[in-house]
């Protein structure tokens, strides 16, 4: 780890449309402040009116999330009252995965983003840089976490911490994604496998706190060696925190009851701690929660980080916004230290490396091959020069190599790279 930098939580605001033109709204809202009637006004870093676009919001957070592709952790989290719009932010309109230019929620946005900078950086330093991305998508529901992408996704698994302190959730699956259309997969297999009902708030309401997450390895040749390289380790969090739910308003029942039990106690401990970290307490109840817990090192930690405090206009839900917009204020004193990480390490393979002693008399070598996405891949051909070649494709060399020759093989057979299932 090296260079550190110290900053704050960034806080914005998204006001959800009104649907119904003839209800009473309570919200005035300017580019940085929000006002109720008979109270002061509460000023954040970027408030969004109703009118304001998903492109609108993305562009103010880009900043945030670059620097992922140079060994920074970013985090964004969707917060507010049930039905007031958080995945519709994060995956599209009405809460639906869209690839429409002017619907694609943020989660989307951000993958193309991403992907559209690798291919940049890749194509202006050729053979110099390669990178690899991998997906997770988990959740936290009633207080238990659970792996989205994994076949058996409504097995609770536990959460542990790593000897260099990453907190994750155990045996999760990550998924090696080389475009955006590889990340919307994984969004669409694990949308339907998150636990979501009807209540009287909310059609499609979000039963659990679901974390997508974005790893972001690139190596650089570091020229100490011809074969020296610098690895960055990045990675982008995106939580949509499950809604604060009146259970008057809601008219939760039976189990419906049970989760919103959950999900606020859930935010409640999360309150616990923005306080005890705004305060400076010495101890901070992170293992209070399986939440906290994984969002530790966005509260306090080493994550950049931006709470997007979503609010609605009415009259009527007065009450829960002003307690959403207490909690954003809460979070703009919360200071975090910006750690890039970086490792440095040797590739295992050197182009002109041969294996003209290979028993087998194949007359196999190392060949490197230049992707978009991945910069120079491991490969080895056999065969005379000057004559056919034969490509051998197998597991060893960097780590880049074999996820980009797995991608390439499950299109190949037709595999359904998030199941592995199919047919050749």
């Amino acid at each position: 780890m090296t260079r550190q930098e110290v900053a704050a939580i960034q806080v914005c605001v998204r006001v959800r449309p009104a649907f119904d033109a003839s209800a009473s709204e309570s919200v005035q809202c300017t580019s940085n402040e929000v006002k109720f009637p008979a109270c002061p006004p509460m000023r954040f870093d970027k408030v969004f009116n109703g009118a304001s676009t998903q492109e609108e919001i993305f562009g103010s957070l880009k900043n945030l999330i670059e620097p992922a592709l140079s060994g920074y952790k970013s985090t964004i989290f969707a917060y507010g009252q049930t039905g007031s719009g958080k995945t519709h932010t994060m995956l599209g309109e009405n809460g639906g995965l869209s690839i429409c230019a002017t619907k694609m929620g943020l989660i989307p946005r951000c993958s193309r983003f991403l992907f559209s900078r690798i291919a940049d950086t890749t194509q202006a330093e050729p053979g110099a840089v390669q990178f690899q991305v991998r997906a997770s998508f988990v959740e936290v529901y009633n207080g238990r976490a659970y792996d989205l992408l994994s076949k058996n996704a409504r097995k609770p698994l536990p959460v542990r911490e790593s000897a260099d302190g990453e907190v994750d959730i155990a045996d999760s699956v990550q998924l090696a994604v080389h475009s955006t259309d590889a990340v919307l997969k994984a969004l669409q297999l694990g949308s339907q496998n998150r636990a979501t009902a009807s209540t009287d708030m909310n059609l499609h309401s979000s039963r659990s706190h679901a974390i997508f997450i974005l790893r972001i390895e690139q190596r650089k040749k570091s020229g100490k060696s011809d074969r020296g390289f610098t690895k960055l380790v990045g990675r982008v969090n995106m939580v949509d925190l499950a809604g604060s739910e009146d259970i008057s308003r809601s008219n939760a029942q039976g189990q419906r009851f049970t989760e919103a039990v959950q999900i606020n106690t859930g935010l409640l401990q999360l309150h616990r701690v923005l306080e005890a970290v705004r305060a400076g307490s010495s101890f901070i109840p992170y293992r209070d929660s399986v939440l906290t817990r994984l969002l530790q090192d966005s509260l306090g930690g080493s994550s950049r980080a931006v709470l997007l405090a979503h609010i609605s206009p009415l009259q009527l839900d007065t009450r829960e916004s002003q307690s959403t917009l207490r909690y954003a204020a809460m979070a703009k004193h919360i200071t975090n230290k910006h750690v890039q990480h970086t490792e440095e390490g040797e590739e295992d393979a050197h182009p002109m490396d041969g294996d003209f002693s290979d028993p087998e008399g194949m007359n196999r070598r190392t060949v490197f091959l230049h992707t978009q996405t991945h910069g120079r891949v491991f490969a080895r051909v056999a065969g005379e020069r000057g004559g056919r070649l034969v490509l051998l494709v197998h597991g060893s060399g960097p780590s880049n190599s074999s996820i980009w020759w797995n991608g390439l093989v499950q299109q190949l057979l037709t595999l359904d790279p998030l199941d592995g299932g199919g047919q050749a």
